[in-house]
């Protein structure tokens, strides 16, 4: 081997790297950047001499190879030039991590029952490309493989020889070795949410009882069996089965989380709401056009329908379980998080190696007895958890568990399982709604305290005394099992065998007592061997810090267990989980949290209770206190973007829709909207200083105003109609006899920013997204993209100063003034036009011809008006009550919010001084007369087109759809990529 400095030579594994540069065309200036991109910088050097050392051997784990490679991946993808490398060296850790595991694997534990019925595949009704209740057919040509009711996988026999009277008395190990002395705060900040979550993926693949150990009475897969359970019988007493697809309220199939932690059960809860989210979704877009909304009456039409909905809403909830484990979980264990690196492993990805061979994908999954015990991190558990824990199992069995024996915990096992139906068990002293649902203070409160509580430290002398008895039963059970040692599990791993206790644990008592008991490192079993292991020091590629054998063994089955998966991998296409499914599984790397699912998952299931900028939303896996001290301390000028006080307690949103309720909203002063403060978060020069920021607010206010009166002041008219006719001659396309044109994506959400380029001396990013600006301030109906729609407005406005140098201010000012309007503008137009093309509304549009050539635009707000109260331009908007009211007839307290619905054939819109838009002040493009005088141009040059029309089938049709907010109807569009949008996207006409 070559020594620092030398050349590498012809070693075959850097001519491998130099063959990788070669085809992605990455220019070397000497040969030193093969360290680099084989993960080593130079004082790392001997960390890439032991592995290539003892490749065959075993990696000494210490010198954190795999943290250096995966951090390096992270640095390399954040460059262009060094993408295309990091995507290949992902590709290579990928197929390593994978074959760490057999698949399948080759042993089992002995199972009694030998008999094999035919798997319980999916009624007909579900087909191929659904999950199976149990497991089964996940591997068509293994059927059996991961089902639940089977026997676990044994991947690494033991062949140390250890007697029974040769192996210490598991009550003595325990206080030796495992019991806590002292509590320890996880080094790397992690909360106790993060190992709630944990609780929720452990049992979702493991279920031992103590009649049969050997059986797992789960599936092998991440299938979500605890939510929807195991058996179609149990999936049954979960679902409503009305046609919709949902579960009942709040509702989830697995006993056993009732006595964990009250944050594992939140949690599975709020997956639970994200079903039946996904449900109603698929109902309401029915992508596919079969299905009848309210169902049909028929029996058997709506079984059809329920199934179909809910398994392809189980598919997506699953994929979307998946994300936050890959992206959230992950993310925390190997620091993503905490470092703000939005880069993830991919494990789910199409791989070909170089030797262009294709790494397996959803070849089905077995867990195994070695992880059934890794995945034991008691260690973990908060001093909060702890006391609660006590205080449960107290109550439950009537005894302390400090003083539990093995047989009396056996004997009281009966008592744990819950009275009655599924969608009547209760956790945590919480208590359902009428509805069956929790109430979401209550939900929220379990979160943040779970999000604040540090979770504990792994490592020897960690785990609590009230779980005392459950590690005695865990190390029987693991001698029953037969369980190799840590050593041989090490060897399986191709980690390095550890030499001796010293090696093992650093700590000179702890390495005493284990070499009492055991006598040799080579006889230390593997269940204590992994809890009592050193744990790791945070650093770069390492966040969660537990035992190193752990830290190497999870990531390996993080990806066997999902790039085994079919649902994850070769069946994960929008054909199966429909395209808006697919979609909304996928991550967001502009929504604040770098990366992750659980932020969204959040916001979507409990708004009221996390503000769009709230830390605890943003990181849950991170204790928020440690969190912002390490920002701070790391120089991250983004800290103050985050609030980092937990949420205050807040009455829910309420919502009010009939027209008498809205007008008092929208009258009475106690209610404010929080649009200008929007608009000053977008345009507005942020300060900490109340003085500064309420002086830069007003300047920008009178800014704006002042733009606003010079460039809507003038006559549009000619200008409208003018490049109305040019855009449409443009665009339009001769299709047989008659010619075609997309009049939303070509003219109508053209217009507003044509006429602004070419009437302001401003200089307009040309791919600018105008329509998140607008949406930021005005529609602030979705906290879960709120920090997205924020962040992507004021990338526009810092390219808008780029791009008009000294100008910036007045250019600020002027674009505040008319940009957030014209979405709603050119939204506006198209409502108008679609309304007046429907067949019986021919002499409405003639007339409409005949006044704009007349000049007459006062007359023609009759027919907009009435086209804006049949198809509004918003749905709803908020506002928020500046002190306690009783206005509504209810009461309302100060600082709650209302969503205030405007329905369709609102009586609102019809008064001449009424807004335009119900919720906006007349500004922007909506200042009048100007909006009369543009809207009539626009009209009339579409409406005198020679027998114009909707083009007949899909194209014609803008692809509108009503869902419910709050209880409250709400108009929403399917773009062509199959995402929800407030926004039309395409709507071809036809004419002569």
């Amino acid at each position: 081997m070559f020594g620092i400095g030398e050349t590498p030579g012809d070693h075959p594994l850097f001519e491998k790297f130099k063959q990788l540069l070669e085809r992605y065309k990455i220019k070397l200036e000497d040969e030193k950047i093969l360290l680099v991109v084989a993960g080593i910088v130079e004082e790392d050097f001997a960390t890439f001499k032991d592995a290539i050392e003892h490749q065959n051997i075993g990696i000494d784990d210490r010198k954190m190879l795999l943290e250096k490679v995966l951090t390096l991946m992270a640095k390399l993808d954040g460059n262009p030039r060094t993408r295309p490398f990091s995507q290949v060296l992902q590709d290579l850790v990928i197929g390593i991590l994978y074959e760490d595991l057999p698949h399948p694997s080759g042993g089992f534990l002995p199972y009694k029952d030998q008999t094999d019925p035919a798997p319980s595949t999916p009624n007909q009704n579900r087909g191929y490309i659904y999950r199976s209740a149990d497991g089964s057919g996940y591997n068509p040509l293994l059927p059996s493989l991961g089902k639940a009711g089977h026997p676990y996988a044994k991947s690494v026999p033991s062949t140390q020889c250890n007697s029974a009277w040769g192996l210490p008395n598991p009550s003595l190990v325990f206080d030796a070795l495992l019991k806590r002395d002292k509590f320890e705060n996880h080094p790397g900040g992690i909360s106790s949410l993060f190992f709630a979550f944990a609780d929720v993926i452990i049992h979702d693949i493991f279920y031992s009882t103590g009649t049969n150990q050997a059986v797992n009475n789960t599936s092998s897969y991440l299938d979500l069996s605890i939510l929807y359970g195991t058996s179609e019988k149990v999936q049954a007493s979960v679902r409503r089965q009305d046609g919709t697809g949902k579960l009942y309220n709040d509702t989830f199939a697995d006993a056993r989380l009732v006595h964990m932690p009250p944050a594992a059960c939140a949690l599975l809860v709020l997956l639970s709401r994200n079903h039946n989210y996904i449900a109603e979704k698929l109902l309401n877009i029915n992508e596919s056009n079969k299905f009848k909304s309210p169902p049909p009456k028929d029996l058997k039409e709506c079984k059809d329908q329920d199934d179909e909905i809910f398994e392809r809403a189980r598919l997506v909830n699953c994929g979307f379980f998946v994300h936050i484990i890959l992206g959230d979980y992950v993310g925390a264990i190997l620091g993503l998080v905490r470092d703000g690196n939005s880069w993830r492993l991919d494990p789910l990805k199409h791989i070909r190696s170089l030797s262009h061979d294709i790494v397996p994908r959803g070849e089905g999954n077995v867990v195994s007895i070695e992880f059934n015990l890794l995945y034991t991190w008691h260690a973990t558990l908060s001093t909060q958890n702890t006391d609660w824990l006590i205080e449960h199992f107290t109550k439950v069995l009537g005894v302390d568990p400090r003083e539990l024996t093995p047989e009396n915990f056996r004997n009281a096992a009966s008592k744990l399982r819950p009275k009655g139906a599924p969608r009547e068990w209760e956790f945590a002293g919480l208590k359902r709604t009428p509805s069956g649902s929790f109430k979401d203070e209550d939900l929220a409160k379990i979160l943040h305290d779970a999000i604040e509580w540090r979770a504990g430290a792994y490592g020897a002398r960690n785990i609590p005394d009230a779980l005392r008895v459950i590690e005695i039963l865990n190390i029987e059970k693991a001698r029953k099992w037969g369980a190799c040692t840590l050593n041989e599990f090490r060897k399986f791993l191709k980690l390095k065998p550890l030499d001796n206790f010293d090696e093992w644990n650093r700590n000179k008592e702890v390495a005493a007592a284990a070499a009492t008991l055991y006598k040799h490192i080579d006889n230390l079993e593997l269940y204590v061997g992994l809890q009592a292991e050193e744990s790791k020091e945070p650093g770069p590629g390492a966040g969660l810090c537990p035992g190193y054998t752990i830290s190497r063994a999870i990531l390996a089955d993080a990806v066997c267990l999902t790039r085994g998966d079919r649902f994850f991998t070769v069946d994960y296409t929008p054909a199966n989980l429909t395209s808006w499914g697919y979609q909304d599984c996928q991550y967001d790397t502009k929504d604040g949290s770098f990366g992750g699912l659980l932020t969204k998952l959040l916001y979507r299931t409990l708004p009221d209770y996390f503000p769009s900028d709230s830390a605890y939303a943003h990181f849950p896996f991170l204790d928020p206190s440690w969190m912002k001290k390490q920002m701070i301390e790391n120089g991250r000028s983004d800290v103050n973007q985050y609030s980092w006080s937990r949420p205050q307690s807040v009455r829910p949103s309420i919502s009010v829709s009939n027209d008498e309720e809205v007008r008092r909203v929208l009258h009475d002063s106690v209610f404010a909207s929080d649009a200008k403060d929007r608009l000053y978060e977008v345009f507005g020069n942020s300060s900490t200083d109340v003085i500064t920021w309420r002086l830069r607010f007003e300047e920008l206010i009178e800014g704006k105003g002042n733009s606003e009166k010079s460039i809507f002041n003038g006559r549009p008219g000619e200008y409208f109609a003018d490049k109305t006719r040019e855009l449409i001659k443009n665009a339009s396309y001769q299709v047989g006899q008659k010619k075609q044109v997309d009049i939303v994506k070509d003219i109508l959400n053209e217009l507003p920013v044509r006429w602004f380029s070419d009437t302001s001396n401003v200089n307009l990013p040309k791919d600018a997204n105008f329509a998140d600006v607008g949406r930021y301030v005005y529609l602030n109906d979705d906290s879960g993209n709120d920090w997205h729609f924020l962040s992507t407005a004021r990338e526009f406005v810092d390219r808008v100063k780029e791009l008009n140098g000294v100008g910036e201010e007045l250019a600020v000012h002027t674009v505040a003034a008319a940009i957030p309007t014209a979405p709603f503008f050119s939204k506006a137009l198209v409502h108008i036009v679609d309304y007046y093309l429907s067949d019986n509304k021919l002499r409405e549009r003639a007339e409409i011809v005949k006044l704009a050539k007349e000049g007459n635009s006062s007359s023609i707000m009759t027919y907009v008006r009435e086209a804006l109260r049949q198809y509004p331009v918003i749905s709803g908007f908020y506002r928020t009550a500046l002190r306690d009211t009783s206005s509504l007839g209810i009461r309302v307290e100060r600082a709650q919010r209302v969503y205030v619905g405007i329905t369709e054939n609102s009586d609102l819109a019809i008064s001449d001084t009424s807004p335009v838009v119900i919720g906006f002040e007349n500004t922007g493009f909506f200042t009048l007369p100007f909006f009369e005088e543009a809207v009539s141009a626009i009209l009339l040059a579409i409406f005198e087109l020679a027998q114009v029309q909707r083009a007949t089938g899909v194209y014609g049709d803008p692809h509108r759809f009503t869902e419910y907010f709050l209880e409250v109807p709400k108009t929403q569009y399917i773009d062509s990529r199959g995402q929800v949008t407030p926004w039309p996207e395409s709507m071809v006409l036809e004419y002569l």
